[in-house]
């Protein structure tokens, strides 16, 4: 899992790459563990993110992306039988 620090203010930055890129007018957030992290705006179509979270606990966590009410997938369906996608976990300090 990659590492994600606490910054000042104890918040968690963590930067989402992605394709295809997020236009300005799309509804974008991250999903960490069960909470979900609205993107700050954007003036141009973007293919990544830096998100900053707030009272998250210690421990490993599941993110997705959300764009317009439709998830990443956190599955991987190319294994039998299926599991949980290692690159989509990150650890929080």
């Amino acid at each position: 899992p990659n590492p994600a620090p606490r910054g000042p203010g104890d918040e968690v930055t963590l930067t989402l790459t992605f394709q295809p890129r997020a236009r300005p007018e799309q509804r974008v957030s991250l999903l960490l563990g069960g909470k979900e992290v609205p993107a700050p705006e954007r003036a141009v179509p973007v293919d990544s993110i830096s998100f900053t979270a707030r009272d998250v606990s210690a421990g490993d966590h599941f993110v997705r992306l959300r764009v317009d009410g439709v998830d990443s997938l956190l599955i991987d369906r190319t294994q039998t039988p299926p599991v949980f996608d290692v690159s989509q976990r990150v650890t929080v300090t």
